[in-house]
């Protein structure tokens, strides 16, 4: 085997490896913000994130809900600190409940659970009543972007994943490379 195939290998492997971006602030972290929800109309859900560039649709992320069928929704969130969030319970007129908000770690621990109570209307919310462990909620009509806060009484830091599946990444791409270059050798 020459050094120059093994090098080719090597070259792949990093490229493979690279195009997962493990530098990067907004890949998603091992946590996620899950959240019990149900609507008497279809719509869009949108958590907003502020990760350190204030709130943006680039750091947010959204969860289909349709009406009458109650589920659990999974925001991924981004390591790195969270500084605020903001729910968006549908792109339009709704009433909605919503129950079990928390976030969740990577073993499906809750890190930190937000008591019903917690949400604050911000815009284009007509009716908010929390009964026990419910919150209910009643968008305003017309409206097309209700919002909801979460205040956080603390910032809350996600932690960035482990660096291991990208490494195991690497050599899986240089090995494959290796034995591919062996065979064809043959």
């Amino acid at each position: 085997m020459r050094i120059s195939s093994i090098l080719a290998c090597l070259a792949c492997a990093a490229a493979a490896s690279l195009s997962l971006q493990p530098w990067s602030a907004t890949r998603p972290g091992p946590c996620t913000f899950e959240v019990n929800v149900a609507s008497q109309e279809s719509g869009l859900v949108q958590l907003y994130f502020d990760a350190g560039r204030g709130l943006s649709e680039q750091d947010s992320s959204i969860q289909p809900i349709l009406a009458g069928q109650p589920r659990l929704l999974r925001f991924e969130l981004p390591s790195g600190t969270l500084r605020a969030l903001r729910f968006d319970p549908l792109d339009s007129y709704a009433k909605m409940t919503l129950s079990g908000a928390r976030i969740v770690g990577p073993s499906g621990a809750t890190l930190v659970a937000f008591a019903p109570g917690q949400f604050r209307p911000n815009y284009q919310i007509d009716a908010m009543r929390v009964d026990g462990d419910k919150l209910f909620v009643e968008t305003s009509p017309g409206g097309f972007d209700p919002q909801l806060v979460i205040p956080l009484s603390a910032p809350i830091v996600i932690p960035r994943p482990f660096w291991w599946r990208e490494i195991l990444g690497f050599f899986t791409a240089f090995l494959g490379g290796l034995l591919l270059v062996l065979r064809v050798g043959r």
